[in-house]
């Protein structure tokens, strides 16, 4: 705290040559004599304890403006906080150390501010996803229960019952994913796999949903291998692809490219719907749904999860995207393979 210190010596020594030169004045001008012949004097100690006494009070004085009056402002910030209240702003006097604390706690306060409202709306949102499916199962389960419906119409509500059901089981393990993910700091790092062949392995699972529309793959994938978390980074091919396959209209197109550049680096391309300039700043967010009329069945978790996977595994995510045009999504993870 060099710059706390330097304005308490500062002060020290601005009190000693105030009150000293006041001594010199009252010594010289007012007693009329020299200081050697005052000490003489029955009344010098006196003198000089009231002037210590006096100097003690300045620079107290001082102390409490430079130092003591801010930290409990400081203090009554944190008090605050501890509470609950987060809109606070501290004024910041100076440059020093405590300017700096007062600018951070600001800062943090934002922060904490910021987090209690993600927090109550990632509630409102959870309250929302699971209470829609499962007004769906109660309605159509009471449909069912009353026994006045033809067996198609029990088959095709039925259906939906399980659709719901599904939601929610997809809904619940996404939410523990993202508490994992969170909550963990460390992340396994030690399987040995390749990269392009767990690209294959995806394209084979999404097989029935791309051939459905008529997609056309073009791919040209690089044989990577490397170390990591194997499970986490299959995750996140398979949730990029699946949300390419989604947004891809029939008979569209979808690119996928993997090389190995120090880094390494995916790109996959769609012919698909776009998204808008107004929606790109948000679509990393939890429970963000860019066009609710046309997509009915996603929670809005897959790419905020997938951001959250790759944060964690030291890489990175970035898109470009132009409306009823596509999108393409480019993710760089570190490889842990040097050559």
């Amino acid at each position: 705290m060099r710059r706390i210190s330097t304005k308490i010596i500062g002060t020290l020594m601005l009190v000693f040559f105030f009150i000293s030169t006041i001594v010199r004045i009252l010594i010289v001008f007012v007693e009329e004599t020299t200081i050697p012949n005052l000490i003489n004097k029955g009344g010098f100690f006196l003198a000089m304890i009231s002037i210590g006494f006096s100097s003690l009070i300045l620079f107290a004085i001082g102390v409490e403006f430079i130092l003591v009056r801010r930290i409990k402002k400081l203090n009554t910030a944190i008090l605050d906080i501890e509470i609950g209240e987060y809109d606070i702003h501290i004024e910041i006097e100076g440059q020093d150390e405590i300017s700096t604390l007062a600018k951070n706690l600001n800062l943090m306060a934002k922060e904490l501010q910021a987090n209690e409202y993600l927090n109550k709306d990632f509630a409102r949102n959870v309250s929302h996803e699971f209470k829609t499916p499962l007004s769906s199962i109660k309605g159509y389960a009471e449909l069912i229960n009353h026994g006045d419906l033809n067996p198609e119409e029990v088959k095709e509500y039925t259906d939906i019952i399980i659709h719901e059901i599904d939601r929610l089981a997809k809904l619940s393990h996404d939410l523990l994913q993202i508490s994992l993910l969170d909550s963990v700091e460390i992340i396994k790092k030690e399987d040995t796999f390749a990269i392009d062949e767990q690209i294959r392995n995806v394209l084979q699972l999404t097989q029935l949903e791309w051939e459905g529309k008529n997609i056309e793959f073009d791919l040209d994938l690089e044989e990577i291998t490397t170390v990591g978390n194997k499970e986490l980074t299959f995750q996140i091919w398979q949730n990029l692809i699946a949300n390419a396959i989604k947004f891809t209209p029939e008979n569209g197109k979808i690119k996928i490219i993997l090389n190995l550049n120090k880094n390494i680096h995916f790109l996959i391309t769609d012919t698909g719907l776009g998204i808008s300039e107004a929606n790109q700043k948000q679509i990393f967010n939890q429970f963000f749904v860019s066009d609710q009329s046309r997509n009915q069945s996603g929670s809005g978790l897959g790419l905020s999860i997938t951001k959250k996977i790759i944060e964690k595994l030291g890489g990175s995510i970035s898109f470009e995207s132009q409306l009823n045009v596509g999108t393409t999504f480019s993710v760089v993870l570190p490889n842990n393979i040097q050559p």
